[in-house]
This record gives structure tokens, sequence and C-alpha cells, in this order.
């Protein structure tokens, strides 16, 4: 589902967006009918959803398909906590490319 707005677009209005942690898509479609404008899919609480301490754990396709799924039930702009990038700064770079695909906005 296409964004509303971009993240850059709600910064250019205001200095601050509330972006509540999600980490599915139910927890998604609560936020946007709280009216908030962003998420933030969290590492820890996508974790935690698996039962999973926030060490880790997950996959770099872990959380791809969930921002995927999350991205086609919500049209607010998603900024994902993926760790460290999953390894060097090449995956890093690859990591960030791979979230824009499935619909992160950040």
């Amino acid at each position: 589902m296409p964004t509303k707005h971009t993240i850059t677009e709600l910064l250019s209005t205001r200095p601050y967006v509330l972006a509540p942690e999600i980490y599915d898509c139910i927890s998604a479609k609560c936020v946007e009918a709280c009216g908030f404008e962003a998420t933030v899919l969290s590492s820890s609480e996508f974790a935690n959803s698996y039962g999973y301490p926030d060490l880790g754990l997950l996959t770099l396709n872990d959380f791809v398909d969930v921002t995927r799924r999350i991205c086609r039930c919500s049209s607010l702009p998603m900024i994902v906590d993926a760790e460290e990038g999953f390894g060097r700064a090449i995956h890093a770079y690859m990591t960030a490319e791979r979230l824009a695909e499935a619909g992160a906005s950040g």
C-alpha cells in the first residue's frame, strides 16, 4: 500500500513526528487507527513477538518479510530498526536497499 506521506514530508512541516513502535500488521493498524502518522518497526518488539530476546537472532529475511507484510496493510511510513545492518558496511547498505524495496521509509 503506498504511503500517505514520506518521513521527509512529515518532518518538513514540524520538528518531530511521534512514531510508535510496532511488530506486526495488527499493531500497525492499531497505530494507524489511533491517528499517528508514522511507525517504527522495533527489532526488540519483533524479536519478542517470536518469543526471542533482542539478541540478533532474527535474520535479514525475517525483517524484509515483516516489513513487506506491514507495508501492504498500512499506509503509514515506517522506519525499520534493522539492528547493526547484518554485517559489515556493505551489508548495511544491502540491508537498507532490501528494506526500502519492501516498503520501509527509513
